[in-house]
């Protein structure tokens, strides 16, 4: 079969690997359809997982991505094999240098989450091997219990996907916080009240509107799967925003 940019069929990794390609991760998401496209034998999590435990170790990128693969990998045109090997180098240079925690973002005092840094963040997140991913949950879970608490009530009645969605958009702005103002986070948890004050009077104005397209986009996924009471979770994650900002900015 030919290959080339409208045919299809096998292309061999070196061939792939002279291409010119930007070096940028997009997300499990597509890193997954990636790797099912091109036939690898690992989920984009396991990749992930693979390529901190290798770069820990002082492998190289090019002696770990042939192994994720029985053989070359296949690919339909040089466009899929750009944004294949793109996300994967790009998911290793974030693997080989990220530290365990949300990264650092200089944020002026008072002012909202700018899109760049919440984005950053739940890229992180993503990269986190599962272990580390899971004691950043357990510290949400510990420093936070109000929080938690919070959306229980929020979702009584709701489906169990409900609060996992809830949850998790909770913890993905709970680290966009943390890696702006770290101090700020840890000395303050958030209060039961003050989340039920501001659940029964929700504010007009909307004070981190990179979080709030970020819930907007979680939500919309969450809708796209199945999940009919997104519509109910709006003004639960907006109060959360809300309480956040005034508690953490």
């Amino acid at each position: 079969m030919e290959g080339g940019e409208g045919g299809g069929g096998p292309l061999v990794a070196e061939a792939l690997l002279r291409a010119s390609f930007e070096r940028h991760y997009e997300g499990l998401a597509v890193l997954d359809a990636c790797l099912a496209k091109a036939g690898a034998t690992y989920t984009a999590a396991e990749v992930l997982e693979e390529f901190a435990a290798a770069a820990e170790g002082g492998a190289s990128v090019d002696e770990v991505i042939p192994v994720l693969f029985h053989d070359a990998p296949v690919v339909v045109g040089a466009s899929e094999a750009r944004r294949l090997f793109s996300n994967l180098f790009g998911a290793w240079d974030a693997s080989a240098g990220l530290a365990p925690d949300t990264p650092a973002a200089v944020v002026e005092a008072g002012a909202p989450l700018p899109a760049s840094h919440v984005d950053a963040s739940w890229r992180a997140t993503d990269l986190l091997p599962r272990r580390e991913l899971s004691a950043q949950w357990d510290r949400f879970a510990q420093t936070q219990s109000d929080v938690l608490t919070f959306l229980t009530r929020q979702c009584a009645g709701l489906p169990d996907e409900a609060f996992d969605t809830a949850a998790t958009a909770a913890f993905e702005m709970w680290r966009s916080f943390i890696g702006a103002w770290p101090d700020r986070v840890k000395a303050s948890p958030l209060d039961l009240r003050a989340l039920d004050a501001r659940a029964a009077s929700p504010s007009a104005e909307e004070r981190e509107p990179s979080l709030a397209d970020f819930c907007a986009e979680a939500l919309e996924i969450a809708e796209g799967e199945g999940l009919d009471a997104a519509a109910a979770l709006r003004p639960v994650l907006a109060a959360l925003r809300t309480t956040m900002s005034d508690a953490w900015r």
